[in-house]
Formats: C-alpha cells, sequence, structure tokens
C-alpha cells in the first residue's frame, strides 16, 4: 500500500500521520511534509503505527530529517513504530540515535 501522510493538529505540535510503506518511492514526499510541518513548529511528530513496512531510504530519510531538525534546534519525534518498522530501524543501528516514543502522550514539549 503507498504511503498516505496526513496533518492531524493538535494542542501541542502537528502530527503527521503515516499509514502504508514507506520506500524510496515516498521518501521524498514524507521528508517535504516534515520540512512543512516544522515551518511554524518547533515539534513535529510523525506517527508511525500504521506504517507497515519501512525500507533502509526511508529509515535513513527519517535520520536525515531528524539531523537537520536537531541542527535547527527543534525535535522530531516518531511515534508507536510498528516492531517491523522498529527492527528496521534496529539493524541500520539508528535506533538509538532516533527520538522514538511509544505513544503521543510520551513526546517531550519540546525546544
Amino acid at each position: 500500500m503507498r504511503l498516505r501522510v496526513t496533518v492531524a493538529p493538535t494542542g501541542r505540535h502537528p502530527v503527521l500521520e503515516a499509514a502504508g510503506e514507506v520506500d524510496v518511492s515516498d521518501v521524498a514526499r514524507l521528508g517535504a511534509a516534515i520540512r512543512d510541518a516544522f515551518a511554524e513548529n518547533h515539534t513535529v511528530v510523525v506517527d508511525l503505527s500504521e506504517v507497515t513496512f519501512i525500507d533502509s531510504t526511508g529509515a535513513l530519510a527519517l535520520l536525515r530529517e531528524q539531523q537537520a531538525a536537531d541542527a535547527r534546534g527543534h525535535y522530531l519525534a516518531l511515534v508507536a513504530p510498528h516492531e517491523r518498522v522498529t527492527r528496521v530501524f534496529t539493524l541500520l543501528g539508528i535506533d538509538e540515535t532516533l527520538h522514538i516514543h511509544p505513544s503521543l502522550d510520551q513526546v517531550p514539549p519540546g525546544p
């Protein structure tokens, strides 16, 4: 299933709800959605609970977006990734680097 990204405004941060598969064909669109959300916010949340598959290109794109956010003093939070998604992060050795949270409630207020 192709990646779908929708923005769900919340009281604290914009939440990008991703669903489907994140692969090489979708990373540009996902990255653009993240950068657009940062245009007016210091913290952006990407809800990965409905992402059924991510390849290394998608995982590394999330890492690059997080590094760019960190460099600007912003915070990119990844929430509720499925075990299959977390496994890819672990295999790539980026699971400890990414800001992963089990639920939206556990995302810190941000910078």
